[in-house]
């Protein structure tokens, strides 16, 4: 049965890779053969117009970013070819820009053209769009300088493609982010849902892990810019994600593939992780160095890779650990991706954000998945222990006590004398701990349940023993049993 499963999974996401390859066609937009040069320099104090003049440009990198080399930054963008009556549009897809001036060469002197940026009201931008842009028409050579201030991470993926061209890949784009948004919104319904009905906490780590992510997308890809325009909150709301996410994906690694009973050690020390990264995230808000959100940034990146070769390693001991597998197989390319390339400039990162939504659409899936067949399992294992203890438990009484091997309280998974009703594996675990007197709060934290949960249980207790306090049920059950 589960072998029926796997591969019936591992074809569906075959397919969906598949889909991942045609989608990222997505991502570049079509080419309208304009010819350019990029050169800048950083300003180390306020440079005059003049003097931008005459400043010495230098070539930009290929990966077109500074990575943690953020700052104010002076480009030089010289356009040699253009197709003539065309009106065009520079836009820079990266959404950690503060603010971006464009000047127009003409003469010996530069020439005010607008400006925009995440600081700029919606109401003043040259051009109207969540990015960056700009709208021209040229007919002959041009030369352009654009002051850019990166609050953040010096990235700077410019592009120039004709208006016709913008507006059918914005169109195409919006169709993608409407999907995957509406998704992730189902998705994190359907856990909410399915944590009310089978009160399990891996439920809520998800969702806790789930929701900054998708928040954390809504800042890359531009969606949420209008509503923070000019408001600096808008990037502690980035690292504040970032943050979130590395505790919950930590609670639900730990719980999901037991870790916490497998290997405890491990799963005190994981604790550290967002701890580190807090503090250094705590000390760039007090000294302003980007520097220290990069190595937060690599710290909480650097658990994850561990935590999936545990998954990895208790494959055949728990089969749900596949999907858990295949759910990181997608998530950890996705951190080094954007890790690498914003926070050290390694490589070039385009913000639309198109490759990250379709992988992270398949990792929801995967995890997901995981989690509904992981509830699945452990409900058949249950049974069966259930089962093989009931076999054991065609003794009388007597004989019950008598037997060592048989823990008494397991009487009371059959009908018997003592309950109007036979009691769950769960709840014999929650009674045990109340008669030892101990606290909802402690019963939580040793079942690994919330105090919802317990206190639903301890309900069912009390009403299947006809007893209306703790006492009475200590008393009870004590005389009964023990």
């Amino acid at each position: 049965m589960f072998n029926k499963h796997f591969k019936a999974f591992s074809f569906f996401m075959v397919l969906c890779i598949v889909l991942l390859n045609k989608t990222y066609a997505i991502e570049t937009i079509k080419s309208d053969s304009i010819n350019y040069t990029l050169t800048f320099f950083k300003e180390k104090s306020p440079t005059s117009l003049k003097e931008v003049l005459i400043k010495e440009f230098k070539k930009v990198p290929k990966s077109n970013n500074f990575g943690y080399k953020n700052g104010s930054y002076w480009y030089k963008l010289e356009i040699q070819k253009a197709t003539y009556n065309k009106d065009y549009i520079i836009y820079v897809p990266t959404h950690n820009i503060e603010k971006i001036e464009l000047f127009k060469l003409n003469g010996d002197k530069l020439e005010y053209i607008g400006k925009s940026g995440n600081s700029v009201q919606q109401n003043d931008l040259h051009f109207n769009f969540k990015f960056p842009a700009f709208k021209l028409n040229e007919k002959e050579k041009f030369t352009y300088y654009l002051k850019v201030d990166f609050p953040k991470e010096g990235n700077f993926p410019l592009k120039i493609v004709s208006e016709k061209n913008f507006l059918s890949d914005k169109l195409n784009k919006q169709s993608l982010i409407s999907f995957f948004y509406g998704t992730c919104i189902l998705i994190l319904i359907l856990n909410l849902l399915f944590y009310f009905k089978y009160k399990s906490k891996i439920y809520l780590y998800y969702i806790g892990f789930l929701f900054p992510v998708m928040i954390n997308l809504m800042l890359i890809d531009g969606s949420l810019i209008n509503i923070f325009r000019g408001n600096q909150f808008y990037y502690l709301i980035e690292i504040g994600s970032h943050l979130v996410m590395n505790v919950y994906l930590i609670l639900f690694s730990l719980n999901f593939l037991e870790l916490n009973k497998r290997v405890p050690k491990f799963s005190k020390l994981s604790i550290l992780s967002p701890i580190i990264v807090a503090i250094l995230y705590l000390l760039y808000l007090i000294s302003n160095n980007y520097i220290l959100v990069v190595l937060g940034d690599t710290i909480g990146l650097i658990i994850f890779p561990i935590l999936w070769f545990l998954g990895l390693f208790y494959i055949r001991k728990a089969k749900y650990a596949k999907y858990y597998v295949i759910g990181y197989f997608f998530l950890i390319p996705i951190g080094v991706y954007y890790l690498l390339g914003l926070g050290y400039g390694e490589w070039y990162v385009d913000g639309e954000g198109t490759f990250i939504k379709v992988a992270s659409w398949l990792d929801m899936i995967a995890f997901t998945f995981a989690i509904n067949y992981r509830f699945k399992i452990r409900s058949q294992e249950k049974q069966k222990i259930i089962e093989e203890l009931k076999e054991k438990l065609n003794l009388n009484n007597t004989q019950i006590s008598k037997n060592k091997e048989i823990d008494p309280y397991f009487i009371l998974l059959k009908k018997n004398d003592y309950t109007s009703e036979a009691l769950t594996l769960k709840e014999i675990e929650i009674l045990k701990l109340l008669i030892k007197g101990n606290s909802n709060n402690e019963i939580g934290n040793k079942l690994f349940i919330s105090n919802n949960t317990v206190k639903y249980h301890i309900r069912n207790i009390y009403q299947k023993v006809n007893v209306k306090s703790r006492e009475s049920l200590k008393e009870k059950i004590s005389a009964s049993i023990t």
